[in-house]
């Protein structure tokens, strides 16, 4: 009696790479991975990769028996049940009949390797698409441009000096998502990059699709010799674009800059210059006789090393990343936030400390609403000039913060998880960008020094306050300022909480700093948060707590500070303020981070 099993334990996942192995094939990634066991033997295995049926296999006495079919039908209703309407099957090409016998079409081919679809009409419809283009002869460009970069603008343009008059560029940007950067962000800054020099609309910009370098038409890792698969399906992704897709779209020219470093693209270059009589290699850009390369950017992306990754990309395309990096470590921050545990009277993943409206999953909801806004506030600093916009808040800086506020209220059904820390992240980027623009050194003290000229016309907001936020009730009622008095301040205790929480790093562990970094805060800050739900008084107690819990400096003991979240939970007590402090102390060191 045979069984399917979707496999998962270690030593199934042995026995399918064994058997991978005995039919010359490798393991890949997969979102599901099945197999057919008789008697606890594995029989035959397959897995599927978003909509890309791969690695199926059978025991070579068992082939013939109609195994593969059953693994070919189960991943194929794996994958229309996530939704997918067409699924693809990369395979070997002797398995071609059986394939079909399932309902697929061949789409294109080698002697050794297949590629077929469950839509038999799915080239068809996605050809259609651009068949507007076949009117004109067209030339093509394919990038994956993880990210595009100055090498890629100048592929671009050269390429448009060598178009016929009245001809179209197409450059395809690879719609597969197995890169560092997504294909939304690809594609976004591809458009960005070419901008400039696409002002006559000789340039089409079109996502690659399925069919031109995807996962389903050049898989390169999927068999025991990767040179030999490197070719074969470099070969089948260039048989399909030559055969079905050029001809379709009337292209009349491919151009490929030249590549040397880089094993995979050099073997698909040779490949397309055996195959196609119209490619066109050009010499790639160089700097400092080097050729510019989209890896030292993701390299210098990571590092936030922006000043070099500046001497690499467009200018739009630099603020773009720039943007998406320091909003991306501030959505990170703010989940790093939520995530340390223990906190007292704070949501972590102990428990959700003195609320009974909110736990892990809303901070979530919260933090996704709110790194978009934070990026859009980044985009616009970059247009605004900092000698113009230093000593006050830009008010359409203002006004996305205010979209951002409700986008998190609609995003957490009407609860407050993140106000206060959207006013500072706000303040926080603005300043940095105004730095970066400068060529200022980025630092926590230069941020905090230009916070607190950016805030200097905050005196009139506390003339006229007329809202109920926790920081103006809180001014109303003890003149203590809240948020908008620490950034008066410069933010003087996140930069003192870094300090603090660097310092610990150097001898204790990162869980056990960054909790001992918010006791800090909690027995330094006058936390509004505290003050309004309860009172003054009460955030002297809560104050004093955290300074006696400080002089013991057990600064790997983190039961002492369960025992407090104990007490803080008792008392209704929840310490937001200095919560939103402890995630911008977060940035500063993600920031930080080389």
């Amino acid at each position: 009696m045979s069984e399917i099993r979707n496999l998962t334990t270690k030593m199934e996942l042995q026995e399918r790479k064994q058997l991978l192995e005995n039919n010359c094939l490798r393991e890949t990634e997969a979102n599901y991975i099945i197999g057919i066991f008789e008697m606890d033997k594995l029989l035959a295995t397959g897995s599927i990769k978003d909509n890309v049926i791969q690695t199926v296999a059978v025991e070579k006495e068992r082939q013939g028996e109609g195994l593969m079919n059953i693994i070919i039908t189960e991943l194929y209703t794996y994958g229309r049940n996530k939704g997918y309407e067409d699924i693809f099957i990369f395979s070997k090409t002797e398995n071609e009949k059986i394939f079909k016998s399932c309902g697929f079409t061949t789409v294109s081919k080698t002697d050794k390797w297949i590629f077929l679809e469950s839509d038999k009409n799915g080239l068809k419809k996605w050809v259609d698409k651009y068949k507007y283009l076949s009117k004109d002869e067209n030339s093509c460009i394919v990038m994956n441009a993880n990210p595009f970069t100055l090498g890629h603008h100048y592929l671009v343009e050269k390429a448009l000096e060598k178009l016929k008059i009245n001809s179209k560029l197409i450059v395809f940007v690879v719609e597969q998502d197995s890169s560092f950067f997504d294909f939304k962000t690809r594609f976004e800054l591809v458009n960005l990059g070419l901008s400039d020099i696409n002002q006559k609309k000789q340039i089409i910009i079109i996502p690659s699709g399925p069919y031109v370098l995807s996962m389903a038409t050049f898989p390169t890792y999927f068999t025991k010799d990767k040179e030999e698969a490197k070719f074969a399906c470099s070969q089948l992704d260039i048989n399909l674009f030559a055969q079905k897709i050029a001809p379709e779209l009337n292209i009349k020219q491919r151009f490929v800059g030249t590549e040397e470093n880089d094993i995979t693209t050099a073997c698909y270059n040779r490949n397309l210059f055996s195959s196609i009589n119209y490619l066109v290699q050009i010499p790639r850009l160089e700097l400092s006789g080097t050729p510019i390369s989209a890896s030292w950017v993701r390299k210098f992306y990571n590092e936030n090393n922006f000043q070099d990754m500046k001497k690499l990309v467009p200018t739009l395309n630099y603020q773009y990343l720039v943007s998406k990096r320091i909003s991306s470590l501030a959505g990170k921050s703010l989940i790093e936030e939520v995530l340390l545990t223990p906190k007292p009277g704070l949501v972590d993943q102990n428990n959700n400390g003195s609320h009974h409206d909110m736990d892990i999953d809303l901070f979530f909801k919260s933090s996704k609403a709110i790194e978009p806004f934070l990026f859009k506030i980044a985009q616009l600093s970059f247009t605004l000039d900092p000698l113009k916009n230093k000593n006050s808040l830009n008010s359409e800086i203002r006004k996305i913060g205010i979209e951002c506020e409700k986008a998190m209220f609609e995003a957490t059904f009407g609860i407050n998880t993140h106000k206060g820390a959207i006013f500072s992240f706000s303040l926080f980027i603005y300043a940095i960008v105004q730095l970066i623009q400068e060529q200022s050194v980025l630092s926590a003290l230069s941020i905090g020094n230009r916070i607190k000229l950016i805030s200097t016309d905050f005196d009139k907001e506390f003339k006229n306050y007329n809202s109920s936020s926790k920081g103006q009730l809180a001014y109303k009622k003890y003149k203590i300022k809240g948020v908008r008095g620490e950034a008066q301040i410069g933010y003087d205790h996140v930069i003192k909480a870094f300090t603090f929480f660097k310092t610990l790093l150097k001898t204790h562990s990162y869980n056990s700093s960054l909790c001992w970094t918010l006791i800090w805060l909690i027995a330094n800050l006058d936390d509004t948060n505290i003050i309004t739900r309860k009172d003054l008084q009460t955030q002297k107690w809560a104050q004093a707590e955290g300074e006696k819990v400080l002089k013991t400096k057990a600064f790997e003991n983190l039961e002492i500070i369960k025992d407090l979240d104990k007490k803080f939970i008792e008392k209704n007590i929840s310490p937001g303020g200095s919560a939103d402090l402890l995630a911008l102390t977060i940035f500063l060191y993600k920031l930080s981070c080389k």
